[in-house]
């Protein structure tokens, strides 16, 4: 009898309260490597969130433009080669 009550317990446990825990402890881990990261799990979970603007409007958020060549003070030193045949 007691054999009994042990498996059935253990069949209820691992029904019933063992997915939920599971299920709890992969979004407490989920939600804590995403505040890592840098991302708002709360912007994620309430994708109809209102944003900033009404909908329609446009917003251009413009960065600095960069120099696309860059500086050559620290490139090195040009070394002029010639190909030798052997």
């Amino acid at each position: 009898m007691i054999l009994i009550l042990i498996w059935l317990g253990f069949s209820l446990f691992f029904r019933y309260v063992f997915p939920r825990l599971l299920l709890y402890w992969v979004k407490r881990k989920q939600k804590k490597m995403m505040e890592q990261m840098g991302i708002n799990p709360e912007d994620l979970m309430n994708p109809n969130k209102e944003k900033k603007g009404r909908e329609g409007d446009v917003s251009i958020d413009k960065s600095p433009v960069k120099d696309k060549k860059g500086s050559t003070e620290n490139m090195g030193e040009y070394v002029d080669f010639e190909d030798v045949d052997e």
